[in-house]
């Protein structure tokens, strides 16, 4: 679910209001509007190598800022992206804050016994949501296998899945056998590109 346009600017002027990392321009500000960042041990991001994934998979937490950038560059960027078709600032996971319910316990007396409960979704909480924002990339990002568009935040739903779009084939540079090469070549690090599954702690509420 897209958020309304108040808390989200478009790229070019967040380019110039992002401010600096590591002596580098970001394309996404430190603190956004409606900012929240979750409790501890909530989420996760789960880096599977290949389809089938490997022992060399990594589990990213999502639970000491609001905010994490994606990308190849390591002085601007909290998940360190190795994907073929991935940019210098490629994705942002920002956690914004969206009113609900939650459980509270209560208990009643009845003349000599005191009775325990639970009343369900009565007690107002702000709760820390992920939203998925690609950075106007040229290759994309898509969520469960679709591509979104960018400069548009998304609602992160637990179990979700985000890989990066693979770079298209440069055909024009090569002749004959080379084309066909080049589609290989590119083909094979589509099959290869990583997933990453976020995940939430189901004995953590929001």
């Amino acid at each position: 679910m897209p958020l309304s346009p108040s808390v989200y600017e478009l790229s070019g002027v967040l380019y110039n209001q992002g401010g600096k990392e590591g002596g580098k321009r970001i394309l996404w500000p430190k603190k956004a509007k409606n900012s929240l960042t979750p409790k501890p041990g909530m989420w996760h991001l789960i880096e599977i190598t290949g389809a089938s994934g490997s022992e060399d998979d990594e589990n990213i937490s999502l639970s000491h800022s609001h905010c994490f950038r994606a990308g190849t560059d390591a002085r601007t960027n909290n998940v360190i992206l190795k994907d073929p078709g991935a940019e210098e600032q490629h994705f942002v996971i920002q956690f914004y804050a969206k009113g609900g319910y939650e459980d509270i316990e209560v208990t009643q007396t009845l003349g000599e016994f005191t009775v325990a409960g639970v009343r369900e979704g009565v007690a107002p909480v702000q709760r820390a949501v992920p939203y998925l924002v690609d950075l106007d990339t040229q290759t994309g990002t898509l969520l469960n296998h679709k591509l979104i568009q960018g400069a548009t935040p998304i609602e992160l739903r637990d179990r979700d899945v985000i890989t990066i779009g693979a770079p298209k084939a440069d055909e024009d540079r090569f002749m004959g056998d080379g084309v066909k090469r080049e589609r290989e070549r590119v083909k094979a690090e589509a099959e290869s590109a990583r997933e990453y599954i976020l995940m939430k702690n189901p004995e953590i509420n929001y």
